[in-house]
């Protein structure tokens, strides 16, 4: 009799350990379950947090650049300027053929303006496009009127990507074209 009520006792103490370690198993799979559907929602918030940062830092990386530009431009022909720039997300693009430049970010989850319409900030032109879910942002300065913009005295287009040190841009003033408007060279410098 005693060794089936040691037996019974026995399986008593198993089974409960047994059901401490279920227990602790189902309890750390509702623990991630709620761990990981609370990233599904919380992720997207601080891609937006975070490309809204960016798109303000890049704003006010093309407010620096313009009044280089426009440095230059008021000095004598053979002015320089230097200028760093930081791209941590998206690319920034020298377009001399149309004298513009651009920031672009693609598949933002953050919307900078309403999606189709250009919006002014002093200078610049934000436009939003929405594509799926996603937001595309452009940032455009637009140089045509006043200033031939070049890359290396060459029409081109020439971008830059996000970069773990920064690229140092030197602007230049070469005088001015056959139509009056200053021309300004931009040119990567080591």
């Amino acid at each position: 009799m005693k060794k089936r009520e040691n037996n019974l006792i026995s399986n008593i103490v198993k089974s409960k350990k047994a059901q401490v370690w279920v227990e602790t198993v189902i309890y750390t799979l509702i623990v991630l379950a709620i761990i990981g559907a609370a990233l599904t929602f919380i992720r997207p918030k601080i891609r937006e947090i975070q490309d809204k940062a960016v798109i303000e830092k890049s704003i006010e990386l093309l407010q620096e650049l313009d009044l280089k530009i426009q440095s230059a431009g008021a000095g004598i022909s053979g002015d320089k300027r230097v200028v760093k720039v930081y791209i941590s997300k998206g690319i920034l693009e020298f377009n001399s053929e149309e004298n513009l430049i651009q920031f672009k970010l693609d598949e933002s989850n953050y919307f900078a303006s309403d999606p189709g319409i250009n919006v002014e900030y002093g200078d610049l032109i934000l436009l939003t496009e929405k594509k799926s879910n996603l937001a595309y942002i452009t940032l455009t300065s637009n140089y045509s009127k006043i200033y031939d913009l070049t890359y290396n005295e060459n029409n081109q287009i020439k971008t830059f990507s996000k970069s773990s040190t920064p690229y140092k841009l030197a602007i230049s003033n070469l005088g001015n074209d056959e139509f009056g408007r200053i021309k300004i060279n931009l040119e990567l410098i080591n």
